[in-house]
């Protein structure tokens, strides 16, 4: 039987990424094994879920797809959450961001921009999550400045990613999107963390130079993965 795979490209970025440099300034650790693994399977669960709301015809096995799924991520995310119990808080958090989706698929609307933000800021909670694990202590400015930093990432990508493609052609959307990428790093400069700011300057150019031209899915597709690693590399620097 095949598998439920999701093929949002971006999606597996925003799951992995965060989560890796969260593990990269917590401190790796053997439980960062199991709650990647079971984060991924939680991922998958609420993704055949997601799909069973849409359709009537396929909806039994995307529920058991689902509930499947579900059981490995219960199973394994057990084990970092019985070590780092404040990790609860981040199930407690996705929640409501969950229910946004759901909000969202029941009307057959997921590629409304409430949707994507609700995503995002569900699947950044890898990031203090990972970091938490690491250094076995609470949700500290570090951690929440992970997550912050990185929902501000994936929002621009939203954005550029729409101007590309869906949105192509859209002056008011390219407009939208040049002036958040232009608030983003100027809001932290003016805030002081310089060094955080440095880190979205790759976001602006191409969020300014790509717009308009005629580029293939593909290639967007790996610009973004490739301004992604960068910008999880400057991550990297300023949060040392």
């Amino acid at each position: 039987m095949k598998w439920i795979i999701p093929k949002q490209h971006g999606a597996w970025g925003m799951l992995f990424v965060p989560f890796v440099v969260g593990a990269g300034l917590g401190g790796w650790q053997i439980w960062h094994l199991p709650a990647l693994v079971g984060w991924v399977l939680l991922y998958l669960a609420t993704y055949s879920f997601l799909l069973a709301l849409k359709t009537k015809r396929r909806r039994h096995m995307y529920l058991r797809w689902a509930g499947g799924y579900a059981v490995g991520a219960i199973a394994l995310l057990a084990i970092p959450l019985a070590v780092r119990p404040q990790l609860f808080l981040c199930g407690v958090v996705m929640v409501p961001m969950f229910a946004v989706n759901v909000w969202y698929a029941r009307r057959n609307d997921e590629r409304a921009f409430g949707n994507d933000c609700a995503a995002v800021a569900a699947l950044c909670l890898g990031g203090p999550a990972a970091y938490v694990i690491g250094t076995g202590g609470s949700y500290d400015q570090r951690a929440f400045m992970l997550w912050f930093v990185f929902v501000l990432f994936f929002l621009g990508s939203i954005f550029f990613v729409k101007t590309m493609i869906r949105k192509r052609g859209n002056q008011v959307f390219r407009l939208l999107s040049w002036m958040y990428h232009i608030a983003v790093p100027l809001t932290l400069a003016t805030a002081g963390f310089i060094f955080l700011a440095i880190a979205y300057v790759p976001s602006l150019v191409r969020a300014y130079v790509m717009p308009g031209r005629e580029l293939s899915i593909k290639t967007v597709g790996l610009t973004e993965t490739a301004n992604l690693l960068v910008f999880a590399g400057l991550v990297l620097l300023a949060f040392r």
